[in-house]
């Protein structure tokens, strides 16, 4: 199988559509092509075409060395694409509405009708890449960016400033296009952050003015979408099992970058046994110390069954609390230890209940999507890390190795090697996970 490079792909996708009639615009970050395609590629193609489009990509992937990996839908369809080998990674947002949340904020057949050619691809008339530029990010989060202030500059400067505000008001309304741009041509960025809550409020006031039924059928489309992403969140949900001394933590930390990559550069959340206020964690903050009460008495069975409904209420809790959302936002959220322990260390947790109510505790709190079962010589553990005996761990690593034959969703490393071929295999089970569930 030959591999094609990222930028030469992308040149091909985008050829393939305007061969099948689907008119594209490449919206942004396009100066360095082939040779560098940025973050990611953000592509605009003609009202109602977007599905089209996806399809035809997912066609033209086979024999070029790269996979679709995830495909999550936010506004626009976002594909992650993975070479063959899982080494490198491209993301493409394909877009039929420039919007924020609900609200289009500018005119995309207006766009493709001025796009331009380049020899390679179409892309934004100047004026309108500028106006774009300043109106995506002050729309979101009220900034405008230093490059883009001297893109607007360099504009105005070679073209003056009446097609500028021409085109503002193209997209968002003549007099609310002459109030942003005025600021804009005066080059008063302060004054523009200053007025970025009212611009938003004049765009909203404009399209539901002019276009209710446009913005009310987006604001359906919106609350469509955040139905979705609650109901099945496409962030991905990962936990790690294993006796300690094992290498979870290792692997976690070295996955963490691939992780990333999986999801858009966005922040991967990590949480140790249950997902709690004082457990819960972004990637790359301290973790707290461990605590292992192993050794202590056991509770009672009466105490046991407080204690186990007390914690299996608090992992429904956390996970409403803080993986669902994050997961909805597409973050990835990754456990090192679960429920599971309920009935595979219970000696940790100090419970003295029958096996099938522990199994049962486990199974009824919400799952992840993949669960990676690390295992290893029992010897070579308790050498690293010596809180189980070599038989403790047998045990331990047989019940995870039952899971593993009896539920998809367990998938076990024999981690023997380096921490490095023990990260590789986690990424290949991954990979597969996720091309599984597109």
């Amino acid at each position: 199988m030959s591999f094609i490079r990222p930028g030469e792909l992308v040149l091909q996708l985008i050829k393939n559509l305007e061969h099948a009639g689907i008119k594209t615009v490449y919206l942004r970050n396009y100066e360095n092509l082939p040779d560098d395609i940025g973050n990611d590629v953000d592509l605009l193609v003609a009202r109602n075409m977007r599905g089209r489009a996806v399809e035809l990509i997912r066609n033209a992937l086979p024999g070029t060395g790269w996979e679709l990996i995830r495909e999550v839908e936010f506004g626009p369809i976002s594909l992650f694409l993975a070479s063959s080998d899982g080494s490198q990674f491209m993301h493409l947002d394909i877009f039929d509405r420039i919007e924020w949340h609900w609200l289009e904020y500018a005119d995309s057949a207006a766009l493709i009708a001025r796009r331009q050619w380049n020899g390679m691809i179409h892309h934004p008339d100047p004026a309108d890449e500028v106006a774009l530029n300043v109106l995506t990010r002050l729309v979101y989060a009220g900034v405008v960016r230093e490059k883009h202030r001297f893109q607007a500059q360099s504009y105005l400067a070679k073209n003056g400033s009446p097609p500028l505000i021409t085109t503002f008001g193209s997209h968002i309304g003549v007099k609310t296009g002459q109030y942003l741009s005025g600021m804009v041509v005066k080059q008063d960025w302060d004054e523009v952050l200053r007025r970025a809550p009212e611009v938003r409020r004049r765009i909203i006031r404009q399209k539901m003015s002019h276009s209710p039924d446009s913005a009310l059928l987006g604001l359906w489309r919106y609350l469509s979408r955040a139905t979705v992403r609650v109901l099945r969140p496409p962030g991905p949900f990962l936990v790690f099992e294993g006796p300690d001394g094992v290498g979870k933590s290792s692997v976690i930390e070295r996955i963490l970058p691939f992780i990333k990559e999986l999801t858009g550069k966005s922040d991967t959340l990590l949480f140790h046994w249950k997902p709690t206020r004082n457990s819960i964690r972004i990637a790359e903050e301290p973790a707290g110390a461990a605590q292992n009460p192993r050794g202590e008495i056991a509770r009672s069975p009466m105490l046991s069954i407080l204690f186990l409904g007390y914690h299996w209420l608090g992992f429904w809790f956390g996970y409403l609390r803080y993986v669902l959302p994050a997961r909805a936002r597409n973050h990835a959220v990754i456990g090192d230890r679960y429920a599971y322990e309920f009935f595979l260390d219970p000696a940790r947790l100090r419970l003295s209940l029958p096996r099938w109510i522990l199994k049962f505790a486990s199974n009824t709190v919400p799952q992840p999507g993949l669960v990676i079962c690390l295992v290893a010589d029992p010897a070579v553990v308790v050498a690293r890390k010596n809180e189980l005996s070599e038989t403790d761990i047998q045990h331990y690593q047989k019940e995870l190795t039952l899971l593993t034959i009896k539920n998809h969703r367990f998938s076990l490393i024999q981690a023997n090697g380096s921490i490095e071929e023990n990260t590789h295999a986690a990424r290949v089970r991954l990979l597969s996970y996720l091309k599984s569930n597109i």
